[in-house]
């Protein structure tokens, strides 16, 4: 045998040693695929990420992406529910506490204050924290179910227990401003830059200065008024005189009112509750101009 041809048949006979993978993969071996599986083609990786992706993207449009709801407490998955601060004004009248009854048919839920009506002990607590009689007055209704919901009727406020929602959100008082004034449109305010005894408030494109702003500020704020729904209107209350108007404010759960009659002027939250669950006053606005715009400082 030539040179030659000894070199030629060992290369022949080496070649399955170098690589063995190829040679027992073709022959079905299921240990030799395993092993062989590193080195397919890269395309078959990146087609299998492809694959993930859209399934993610599917997961994500339908509402299933996360399984842990980014910002919940503790890893729960809870979503953190924002605490609501409106009213929708297509809201069903059912809903809205407008009016004596609570259901139709049965007697008024409301009386006037100062008969056997009792602070139910669920609101005790949140009457008490946030300014009692002077922010809520005095209660004109026993603890009852307005649409299922824990609720009692005060002379300034109807509060409401929402269980979906921790201390201290859990008691809440019912928009009564907005309730109250619904069908009105109040003209809204020249956006201005806040400033030391007035503010812009954006979120409702109204104003508030002094003195309600302090007012405000220092006995609850957002959590107990809600936004401004007006700026300053002339109101006629119901226990003006003829042709005598107050001063007044609308926010989302009250009515703030100057009063000027004593020796300083002084600040009261209207009688709301008992103005929607005695039905015994309605709004009489004497004129809605356009506020004054506020000069650039």
């Amino acid at each position: 045998m030539s040179e030659r041809q000894r070199d030629t048949d060992t290369e022949t006979r080496a070649e399955p040693i170098d690589r063995p993978s190829e040679g027992l993969a073709a022959a079905g071996d299921p240990v030799i695929e395993a092993e062989a599986a590193p080195f397919r083609s890269p395309r078959e990786i990146v087609l299998l990420v492809m694959l993930l992706l859209v399934l993610l993207l599917i997961a994500v449009a339908t509402g299933r992406g996360l399984l842990i709801r980014p910002g919940a407490a503790g890893g729960s998955g809870a979503a953190v529910q924002p605490l609501p601060t409106r009213i929708s004004q297509n809201r069903p009248e059912s809903e809205s506490g407008n009016g004596a009854n609570v259901n139709a048919g049965q007697q008024p839920v409301c009386s006037p204050p100062g008969g056997p009506q009792q602070i139910s002990s669920r609101f005790r607590p949140h009457y008490d924290q946030y300014g009692g009689l002077e922010i809520f007055g005095r209660p004109i209704s026993p603890e009852l179910l307005i649409s299922g919901r824990p609720s009692q009727w005060f002379e300034r406020a109807l509060l409401g227990f929402w269980s979906e929602h921790a201390s201290p959100y859990d008691i809440q008082g019912e928009l009564l401003g907005v309730i109250f004034t619904r069908g009105i449109v109040f003209p809204k305010q020249t956006p201005f830059v806040s400033r030391p005894g007035l503010r812009y408030f954006a979120e409702t494109s109204h104003g508030v200065r002094e003195p309600f702003l302090s007012f405000w500020e220092q006995r609850g704020g957002l959590m107990i008024f809600g936004y401004p729904i007006s700026d300053e209107v002339q109101e006629r209350l119901p226990e003006d005189l003829p042709n005598q108007t107050h001063t007044v404010q609308y926010f989302e759960r009250v009515r703030l009112e100057l009063h000027i009659e004593q020796s300083a002027p002084v600040i009261r939250i209207g009688l709301l509750g008992s103005a929607l669950c005695l039905a015994d006053s309605k709004p009489n606005i004497s004129n809605l101009l356009q506020p004054t715009p506020v000069p650039v400082p």
